[in-house]
């Protein structure tokens, strides 16, 4: 299977493992933060984690509909 019909689609690998970091990096935070939810770091933690997977799905959309380059 690959990544072969990521690219016939115009993406680019490294666009590809920046999201796969950001989202992986997101799924820790929200694991970290969740262990942690009675302290106010692991709150903190929550939105953090959040924020990074709500990034992602906003920019993709914002490329999606040619608002971004």
């Amino acid at each position: 299977m690959g990544f072969g019909p990521y690219l016939e689609w115009g993406g680019n690998m490294q666009a590809l493992w920046v999201t796969l970091g950001i989202i992986c990096l997101g799924m820790l935070l929200l694991g970290i933060g969740f262990t942690r939810r009675d302290t106010p770091s692991g709150i903190a933690l929550l939105w953090v984690g959040t924020l990074c997977m709500l990034s992602v799905i906003g920019y993709r959309i914002l490329e999606a509909i040619k608002i971004l380059p």
